[in-house]
């Protein structure tokens, strides 16, 4: 049998080993290998995750190899995951719920997380949402509604919203866009017109309006001769 150097190994290697000498597992020192190469190693053979110490892998290592088998989930410590590595894994492996850290999660973690996979709302703080956050909440996830505070979006949150999800009206306050917002939402929601002050609008503002709704050409010209 060959003398082999499990520490200085990488995991093509030692699963090279595995497959060439019958007895290089048996001899194998699993204590020797590197966290890296445990990662290389669980992915292409998941039935050694019992020889593995999990606690010298760090929570991200565990991470990335229950992106590819999630039936390993009982050996991993994850509760040194960052909030954004804990979305990661959720978003592809959503059954893995129990070792989550939650309280890492901001809310722009929340935000991309529900977007997705509105199961775990039970487990959100949604008074720490942003306006932005909000707006972009529900123009994927609308049954939310209940939860905002809408007084928390700003006109360019509206304009975003309302050019997606044009139901939530009701709840805007249109005094709040600037001439670039109502331009972006007229564009491609002319319905909102009646509540449009058109003297917010620039050049710039116009030029872009009318060239997605060249109709608005007389409101420019009546703002122009209120000026």
């Amino acid at each position: 049998m060959a003398d082999y150097n499990w520490a200085k190994m990488e995991g093509r290697d030692i699963l090279k080993a595995f497959e060439d000498d019958p007895q290089a597992m048996q001899a194998c020192k699993w204590g020797d290998i590197s966290a890296f190469t445990w990662n290389v190693l669980l992915k292409a053979r998941p039935e050694l995750a019992s020889k593995c110490d999990w606690r010298n892998l760090s929570a991200w290592n565990q991470m990335r190899i229950l992106l590819v088998h999630p039936e390993l989930a009982s050996f991993a410590d994850l509760s040194g995951l960052e909030g954004g590595e804990a979305v990661e894994l959720l978003l592809k492996q959503p059954d893995i719920t129990a070792a989550i850290p939650w309280e890492k999660l901001s809310s722009k973690h929340w935000e991309k997380l529900l977007s997705s996979q509105p199961q775990f709302a039970d487990k959100c703080d949604f008074s720490q949402f942003s306006g932005e956050e909000w707006g972009s909440l529900l123009v994927s996830q609308p049954q939310f509604a209940d939860k905002c505070d809408f007084d928390l979006l700003s006109g360019e949150d509206w304009a975003y919203l309302l050019f997606l999800q044009p139901q939530f009206a009701d709840e805007c306050d249109f005094s709040l866009l600037s001439g670039e917002d109502w331009a972006y939402l007229l564009a491609e929601e002319p319905q909102f017109a009646d509540e449009c002050d058109f003297s917010l609008l620039s050049d710039e503002d116009w030029s872009f309006l009318l060239e997605h709704q060249p109709q608005f050409a007389e409101k420019r010209n009546s703002a122009a001769q209120k000026d």
